[in-house]
């Protein structure tokens, strides 16, 4: 089941390492991200595992990967995508 955010609570943690894997589990559909490369994907699906995201690239230095869906590991995610 997935956990819902109290009042006055903020977003997902962050580590610089990458975001945390049970952070991750709360990200939603719709989530933009930024990855280690500088990417930034928009989460498809989340089958909450903690470790993998179904994503599309929205932006990326490789242009050909720009709205390809992939399997991204939470390792390479940074954080939030301003």
């Amino acid at each position: 089941m997935a956990q819902q955010q109290q009042p006055g609570q903020q977003g997902p943690n962050f580590q610089s390492a990458g975001m945390a894997g049970s952070d991750l589990m709360r990200a939603g559909a719709g989530t933009k991200l930024k990855l280690r490369d500088g990417s930034v994907i928009e989460i498809v699906e989340n089958p909450q595992d903690g470790y993998w995201l179904l994503a599309r690239f929205i932006s990326s230095q490789d242009e050909s990967r720009v709205g390809v869906q992939d399997m991204v590991f939470f390792e390479d995610v940074v954080g939030l995508a301003e």
